[in-house]
């Protein structure tokens, strides 16, 4: 757990909290127009969680509400791809994102995973460049969506 005065990172089950999932929604159809993920986050990826070394941190304002998420699905005994890692727009550019980030990559080395992989979007600037940064490279693309992998 990281944890100040103003923000509280914890490791927890997808799904476990109504509140993880409202973020979702939330943030990916007003500030992204995703409208048609609430079935995603509500069903799919609850069942996707429920089996292998998954893992799923939130951020937590001081009001106790979520404020960003990053999660880790196993793909295989050698892959994990990291998904639904957003972040509040009132809270980027604070480091928030590089905490998520840092949690997730540590642990995907612990659990001894060789290779991380990632889907974004292409109108999503700002995510691929703090991608590439973090040394993620693009493997695969299709009309809309980004595939980026980085070996660890």
């Amino acid at each position: 757990m990281v944890e100040n005065k103003e923000l509280k990172i914890i490791e927890c089950k997808y799904g476990e909290r109504e509140d993880i999932i409202k973020f979702l929604i939330q943030i990916t159809s007003e500030e992204f127009g995703f409208t048609d993920w609430r079935d995603y986050f509500e069903h799919k990826l609850v069942e996707k969680y429920k089996t292998g070394n998954n893992t799923f941190w939130i951020a937590l304002n001081k009001e106790n509400q979520v404020i960003g998420t990053c999660g880790g699905l196993q793909q295989n005994n050698n892959t994990i791809k990291m998904n639904c890692f957003y972040i509040n727009s009132k809270y980027r550019n604070l480091g928030i994102g590089q905490k998520l980030y840092d949690l997730f990559l540590n642990f995907a080395k612990k659990e001894n995973y060789k290779e991380i992989i990632l889907c974004t979007f292409k109108e999503f600037d700002i995510a691929i460049k703090f991608y590439e940064k973090r040394g993620f490279e693009l493997y695969e693309t299709t009309e809309d969506e980004f595939w980026y992998r980085k070996k660890l």
